[in-house]
């Protein structure tokens, strides 16, 4: 992977953390739930949007 695709995938998961926090204050759950909010998003995005999922995994 080059230093662009890196970057690229760098920002994308800053991006994704950052919703995923967002989620947390919402609702309220604490800060230890942020594991398993990420997992549940990436299981969703692997099969929902593969595509996403394999650059988030650096494999495109």
């Amino acid at each position: 992977m080059g230093k662009v695709e890196e970057r690229k995938q760098e920002a994308l998961w800053h991006f994704i953390e950052a919703r995923l926090e967002e989620v947390l204050e919402k609702t309220g759950l604490p800060l230890e739930a942020l594991p398993a909010l990420e997992a549940g998003y990436l299981a969703a995005l692997e099969d929902f949007a593969p595509s996403l999922f394999k650059a988030l995994k650096g494999e495109v």
